[in-house]
């Protein structure tokens, strides 16, 4: 072979070498994104626009003080608030990225103007504001990082094919992953991630795995509720029940919660109770908690899971113009004054002007100060 032939093979050997290191760094690359999946959220929070040929790019955006589920989407309840109301408040959501088909596809908990994590929407499968000791702690800490979520549908815009949480710096905490099993029902599981299936809960009942059978009403909000796991089984929830059924009016508020078992008896949960039943003042915020049994009669809340704050039959509250809880009354199951097991009658709240509770005082029935440990008792 000639001198030039001798260089040429070299240069060949050289690139079928540097070919196979870019290719193995291609897959290195690949593996550490995956592993960090992130949603880019610009530093003025302003939603991410989507790459779905659905999603509508107008900016346009919505705000709520709360949000529900219907047909595994999120839309608001009751009427929007204007960022007046909202900074006010203790947190609000900011529903933005319209798709064609009238779905919210980016939902954010806001307070003021930043996303927050302290919010009252948790997974189906753990409670993150009463998860038990039993469950598992890191999910628990990962499940208390949310502050959005983001939805992907299908190619008709209709049906969700997965749904992201992420914390305030987009880092993916897991994802949600529905399967529609007949028009009114689903299977949802959760994955990591790594796109593993997200075992959120450590106990005895579990092989792998988060899994909810889902049943909708006729509104499409979330009816019925099985708990399962990976294998398709019965398991129980962070509640210790194997159901969970849910009662709405016709503006989308919730007026019954109760626990079952797998064949759908009233049973009451680890809490001890059945369930509870809220009625809602004229602007629509709850006035009334009432704490029920199986049999769907008022009862007192025993002291199982819950502190002397939560043992009372029934709960008052009064609102101010913002729908902030100002005074909460312990009642009896026929309005009569009453107290907790510790003796607590009332509560009284004050707050910031950004809608943050700076100052809570306890009243025992005769209307003297009790400090928050003995209130709590």
């Amino acid at each position: 072979m000639t001198k030039t032939g001798f260089i040429f093979m070299f240069i060949f050997i050289g690139l079928l070498s540097l070919q196979g290191q870019v290719r193995k760094i291609s897959i290195i690359n690949k593996s550490s994104e995956n592993r960090n999946t992130r949603l880019s959220i610009p530093v003025s929070h302003r939603a991410t626009a989507s790459h779905n040929a659905e999603t509508e790019e107008s900016g346009e955006t919505a705000l709520y003080r709360d949000i529900i589920r219907k047909h595994t989407w999120y839309e608001g309840v009751g009427d929007t608030i204007t960022q007046e109301v909202a900074n006010r408040l203790p947190y609000y959501f900011r529903l933005s990225m319209r798709n064609r088909q009238g779905h919210w596809q980016h939902v954010q908990a806001m307070h003021q103007d930043s996303m927050t994590c302290k919010h009252n929407i948790s997974p189906y499968v753990i409670d993150k504001k009463n998860a038990a000791e039993t469950d598992n702690i890191e999910w628990r800490i990962n499940v208390n990082r949310i502050t959005q979520w983001f939805m992907t549908s299908d190619l008709s815009g209709n049906e969700i094919v997965e749904e992201r949480a992420y914390d305030k710096d987009g880092t993916l905490i897991y994802s949600f992953i529905p399967v529609k099993i007949s028009d009114n029902t689903i299977v949802g599981s959760y994955n990591d991630a790594w796109g593993l299936p997200a075992d959120m809960r450590s106990d005895s009942t579990t092989t792998y795995g988060s899994v909810v059978s889902i049943t909708y009403d006729r509104c499409g909000r979330d009816s019925v509720i099985n708990y399962l796991d990976g294998q398709g089984l019965g398991k129980y929830n962070p509640n210790g029940v194997d159901r969970e059924c849910y009662l709405y009016d016709d503006k989308d508020r919730v007026i019954r919660v109760t626990s079952h078992n797998v064949t759908g008896d009233n049973i009451r949960d680890n809490w001890g109770n059945c369930g509870n039943l809220y009625i809602y003042d004229d602007e629509n915020n709850i006035c009334s908690v009432i704490r029920v049994d199986e049999n769907l009669e008022p009862m007192r809340m025993p002291s199982l899971r819950a502190s002397g704050l939560r043992t009372f039959i029934r709960c008052d509250t009064r609102k101010d113009e913002y729908g902030r809880d100002v005074e909460s009354v312990f009642m009896d199951e026929f309005g009569n004054n009453d107290t907790t097991s510790s003796g607590l009658h009332k509560i009284v709240y004050r707050y910031a002007p950004d809608g943050v509770i700076t100052e809570t005082t306890y009243y025992d029935i005769e209307g003297n100060v009790m400090t928050e440990e003995n209130a709590s008792r």
